[in-house]
């Protein structure tokens, strides 16, 4: 599923200016990684059990190809269909 829709990310990151240098070393190369990143979402920051958390929102991660900083995007918001 995520194969599909690579292009599709690729192309609205870049549509949304994320092609600017990266914060920490400058450098201007990105590389979508393969697959989703899964972010729980929890009403309660105090709660310590992981079970009870609200949800989860799908996320795909941007790597740079010098330092390997990574940076996710919500995955829902740059493809809506």
């Amino acid at each position: 599923m995520f194969e599909d829709k690579k292009e599709k990310y690729i192309t609205a990151l870049k549509e949304k200016g994320v092609t600017k240098p990266y914060q920490r070393c400058g450098n201007n190369g990105f590389e979508l990684l393969n697959g989703y990143f899964r972010k729980t979402v929890q009403k309660d920051i105090n709660t310590s059990n992981i079970i009870d958390t609200e949800g989860y929102v799908a996320t795909v991660g941007v790597m740079c190809t010098n330092c390997g900083n990574l940076n996710t995007h919500l995955a829902e918001h740059l493809v809506k269909e």
